[in-house]
């Protein structure tokens, strides 16, 4: 785990009609500005002259904020139900396998670590393994090369646990003293704990020179059941369907795809009653460099959760829906192949280092008739 480390380093064309508050809307302007003015003048001594613009330029932005009606700060956040964003998040780690005939034994073990818009940073821990069956067909074409097509069926089980810490120095002391550190509940116990099991299903197509896989086309699917413990007894129980590809590799670089789309439905009970019901979609674009997650959020109180596909009408009415859009970058780099020492062996290792920043954050909330920038988060990215 000494990855820890480094995970520091609709448009329209309808006439816009004058809105019968507007000229009260340009008097709070005015007045935010002006305030702003008066604290920039009477600050100005302390903070020096080069901060000057910065504050100016920031407070500006505040005041267009205030005036929108957006949800401007954390206190704006938390009193319209939003949780807090994640910023910046980073994910290093292994993935391998190994296969005897037919059999497939994988593991996969990773530290993701992410910045919140609320000052905290969280980390989790993630270590999973695997045992398949898979198949195989290959097709000469040369001496050297053949084309083999094959298809992999596995279940996994996956533990993790994850940590919240107030700031990002307490949460670099944590990463340092990885895996102890991890083992550590007293000194450093968790926020929470998940276990889940999965069904994973692929197919590919490959070109094989000398044992080496140079060149796969695959695509992919996994279906999940899990739940997550809180250390405060709150528990979550969530359903999660993705599917990937088609994507096209090579032996040590990374690969070419649309990416992965998700689709997760979580039900969070306290105090054995239910709280929450959620729907989270995570939909890529750019061949994979953005990913979009939409979150519909229905507070339950007590209640019965409604249908799966209820949750979306429900939470415009009842609830919130958060939109984040992300810049992604997966540099995950592997090679596969198969060696012959009497038996043949087959292999899949891969370096798993992937990168996922926020560039845009809307939400709708109770009372609001439209997205809301959420100037609480974006902010801290300037």
């Amino acid at each position: 785990m000494g990855a820890g480390g480094e995970l520091f380093a609709c448009r329209t064309t309808n006439t816009v009609r004058p809105s019968p508050t507007a000229g009260q809307a340009s008097l709070e302007y005015i007045a935010v500005i002006s305030l702003v003015a008066v604290l920039l003048l009477l600050a100005a001594p302390a903070v020096g002259a080069p901060s000057i613009a910065n504050l100016v330029a920031r407070g500006v932005r505040i005041g267009v904020c205030v005036v929108a009606g957006d949800v401007c700060t954390r206190d704006d956040a938390m009193a319209a139900g939003l949780p807090p964003c994640q910023l910046d998040l980073a994910t290093r780690g292994y993935d391998a396998r190994v296969s005897v005939f037919s059999i497939e034994i994988g593991s996969r073990d990773t530290l993701t670590g992410y910045q919140n818009s609320n000052g905290s940073i969280s980390m989790m821990w993630s270590g999973s393994g695997s045992v398949g069956v898979g198949i195989a067909a290959g097709v000469a074409v040369t001496g050297l090369v053949r084309w083999e097509r094959g298809a992999a069926a596995r279940t996994k089980l996956t533990l993790a646990r994850g940590w919240t810490f107030p700031d990002a120095e307490t949460a670099k002391r944590f990463a340092a003293g990885m895996p102890k550190n991890a083992a550590d509940e007293k000194h450093w116990p968790a926020a929470w704990y998940t276990v889940e099991g999965s069904i994973q299903g692929e197919a590919e197509l490959k070109a094989v020179a000398h044992g080496i896989d140079i060149t796969k086309l695959g695509i992919s699917s996994e279906d999940v059941l899990g739940a997550r413990v809180s250390r405060d007894g709150t528990v979550t129980l969530y359903a999660n369907a993705n599917a990937e590809g088609p994507e096209v590799s090579y032996p040590g670089g990374a690969s070419v795809g649309p990416g992965k789309g998700s689709s997760v439905m979580e039900l969070t009970f306290g105090g054995g009653k239910p709280r929450t019901v959620l729907l989270r979609t995570v939909d890529p674009s750019d061949v994979n460099s953005r990913l979009t997650e939409t979150v519909y959020r229905v507070p339950l109180n007590g209640l019965l959760p409604p249908p799966p596909w209820k949750i979306r009408d429900q939470a415009r009415f009842f609830g919130t829906i958060e939109r984040n859009v992300y810049s992604y970058s997966d540099k995950t780099r592997g090679v596969s192949g198969e060696v012959a020492l009497g038996i043949k062996f087959g292999f899949d290792a891969k370096l798993v280092d992937i990168r996922r920043t926020i560039i845009d954050a809307t939400a709708q909330t109770p009372g609001s008739d439209k997205d809301r920038s959420r100037f609480d988060c974006l902010d801290q990215l300037r």
